[in-house]
């Protein structure tokens, strides 16, 4: 074989490898950007499904969210009003007439009283009507119940309305704060499906 016929051969033998060289690096670059694709497609589809979980947990948490508020506004409402209440029945016994008021106190005091030999204690603007015909008064309903019937008063500025009991060993506080703090207590449940009937 002559020399130009061998490196004809050479050339064309390089040519066909490079040219079934070029077509296996094709086919294995359109696989690559195949599976780029697909992954890229995945992980697209993975981020579009999380955020959608994120934005619908969001929502949900945002909902949530409000009906809490919501629920917390209304109950705030609720307490207003029957904070307002009790704010109004203390005003009116205190502002009852002398006579009634002293009818109450007198019975709240009747139950209280442990021994009958008790200081009560009133601020200063109190005793003028529970003073010492109230307390005379007081003393003498205690006989038929066997208590002594010997109950003193005294002066305490830190009372606003109301009284102090106070004996040996004892002190048993009958002021209107305490005393509508305890009705408020025991009637709040009552006076709420009076007050907002079948609310929830």
């Amino acid at each position: 074989m002559a020399l130009t016929d061998i490196t004809e051969k050479i050339i064309s033998d390089a040519n066909i490898k490079a040219q079934e060289i070029t077509k296996n690096a094709e086919a294995d670059v359109a696989k690559i950007q195949a599976d780029a694709r697909g992954e890229s497609s995945a992980i697209r589809d993975e981020i579009l499904q999380k955020a959608e979980r994120e934005i619908l947990k969001h929502k949900k948490s945002a909902r949530i969210s409000s009906d809490i508020t919501m629920r917390n506004e209304i109950l705030k409402e609720k307490q207003a009003v029957i904070q307002d209440v009790f704010v109004m029945a203390k005003k009116l016994l205190v502002e009852l007439p002398k006579d009634t008021y002293c009818q109450f106190m007198k019975n709240v005091l009747t139950k209280a009283i442990v021994t009958g030999d008790e200081e009560v204690l009133v601020s200063s603007h109190e005793k003028k009507r529970l003073d010492g015909a109230f307390i005379a008064s007081l003393n003498d309903a205690l006989f038929p119940s066997g208590k002594k019937g010997d109950l003193t008063i005294g002066v305490d500025e830190s009372i606003d309305y109301g009284c102090i009991l106070r004996g040996k060993g004892i002190r048993i506080d009958c002021t209107l704060e305490t005393l509508l703090i305890l009705i408020r207590t025991e009637a709040q449940e009552k006076l709420v499906a009076i007050l907002f009937g079948g609310e929830k």
